[in-house]
């Protein structure tokens, strides 16, 4: 609004002063020559005083109620700009794990960084749920690029069957390496990440035991909480995320401790992950070969 001259009165104060005059005219024409009780003068002064000051509300609000029409003021698109934080999310909301359909697929590419700081791209994996099961839990199939070998380690992804839990954690996981036979590893109680549903502010901590059919056996303990609502990009698309950091490690048989620090974004309607980064570090006997320092998954598409 522009502010009035230093000697001009708003035109709303000439108005007033008109109808004081006016009434000060009537008080002393009735006073002095007719008995009219002076209340009905007074109603009528408040009367038009409160239509004007009706009409002053109406002409300052309707260049404001016309400025928020314009710019689209107090609407909601839904799009990734109005997306919600945890600070302005309802305390205590709690986010459920949403069973895949059966022939649901989702591909992802990985890009590692490895020991020797090199970068491994073009690594792809697809994700096919062929079975839902009455308990919740549900299977998939894993394929992807086979064979990505540097410097001795093969970072391609081998062909899978996984049964996951109703909240996503890998329950059993039977897969066959390059050039072997198939192995079958079984998770107790499960692999990691939280049980669902979850809420932001969320803790977790797990021991988990893994034996596999080639004799290999390892004790994983994983401690993480659910960190925030974040709007993270993909080139699957923007999703309302669920960010979830955790710390995950182990001891191989032969004296190396591992240590991943991951942090995940899973979609908040489904508790899909959507984006994944993990760091890795060892310390003990040192790895004969490479191996993934760093490992950064997207998801490039889903369907449905």
């Amino acid at each position: 609004m522009r502010a009035h001259g230093g000697g001009k009165k708003p035109f709303f104060a000439i108005v007033l002063q008109i109808l004081q005059i006016q009434v000060n005219f009537y008080r002393y024409r009735f006073a002095a020559h007719t008995p009219v009780r002076l209340e009905s003068i007074e109603k009528t002064r408040g009367y038009h005083l409160r239509v004007i000051s009706s009409v002053a509300r109406w002409v300052v609000l309707a260049p404001l109620l016309a400025g928020l029409a314009a710019c689209g003021g107090g609407s909601s698109s839904g799009s990734a700009d109005s997306i919600p934080s945890s600070s302005s999310s309802p305390s205590g909301t709690s986010y459920k794990f949403v069973m895949p359909p059966v022939g649901a697929q989702r591909s992802y590419d990985q890009t590692v960084v490895d020991s020797a700081n090199n970068t491994i791209i073009g690594i792809t994996i697809q994700d096919t749920v062929t079975a839902d099961n009455p308990d919740g839990s549900y299977v998939s199939t894993e394929a992807g690029t086979p064979t990505s070998v540097v410097n001795g380690t093969n970072y391609g992804v081998a062909p899978a069957t996984i049964t996951d839990s109703s909240s996503g954690q890998v329950l059993t996981d039977a897969f066959t390496p390059s050039g072997g036979t198939l192995i079958t590893c079984t998770d107790n109680p499960h692999g990691g990440g939280p049980d669902y549903p979850v809420s932001i502010g969320q803790t977790w901590s797990m021991t988990d035991t893994e034996t596999c059919s080639d004799g290999a056996s390892n004790v994983f303990t994983q401690t993480g909480s659910v960190m925030d609502l974040e709007s993270v990009t993909v080139p699957a698309g923007t999703f309302f995320a669920l960010k979830l950091q955790s710390t995950i490690s182990w001891t191989t048989a032969g004296g190396t401790t591992w240590t991943e620090t991951e942090t995940n974004w899973r979609d908040a309607s489904t508790g899909y992950s959507v984006k994944n980064v993990i760091t890795k570090t060892y310390t003990g006997t040192a790895p004969t070969n490479g191996y993934a320092a760093s490992v950064t998954t997207v998801l490039l598409s889903q369907s449905p």
